[in-house]
């Protein structure tokens, strides 16, 4: 998928940094943890640190110790948490805190909110706050 995706937007979507930076695999600009951090313009995101679309579906390349690269249990339905193995779904949010962290503290042009609710795209409204403030309210800053 994301080789095809690649190679359809290829030409309009990919930073040229990013593309110099990895010539002999331009689709890594296309992941958000690669491409990040050579976008120049502002760039404000709302994600869940538990995505349940990442969690049952992403592959994450065996680095969470389980074969079939997610966090879904067989047979799971994704809709259902109590499908998603805690441990897993534990490793993957704090990498991915982990590098959201290393993103905010190393490009001043990029901001965000990063909940640990279980959820794929947020719904309004959304109650949620961090250092008290909504994502609404963040993105208004």
């Amino acid at each position: 998928l994301k080789r095809s995706a690649f190679e359809v937007h290829k030409p309009q979507v990919l930073n040229r940094h990013c593309l110099s930076h990895h010539p002999s695999n331009p689709y890594l600009c296309l992941i958000a943890q690669e491409g990040a951090r050579f976008i120049e313009s502002d760039l404000f995101f709302w994600q869940s640190k538990y995505d349940m679309d990442m969690l049952a579906w992403q592959p994450n390349y065996g680095i969470y110790e389980r074969k079939e690269g997610v966090c879904l249990r067989q047979g799971g339905d994704s809709q259902n948490k109590a499908d998603i193995d805690v441990d897993c779904a534990k490793r993957l949010g704090d990498r991915m805190t982990t590098l959201v962290q290393d993103l905010w503290d190393s490009k001043s042009n990029i901001g965000g909110f990063l909940d640990g609710c279980y959820h794929h795209c947020p719904s309004l409204p959304h109650g949620n706050r961090i250092d008290g403030k909504t994502a609404l309210e963040a993105f208004a800053e």
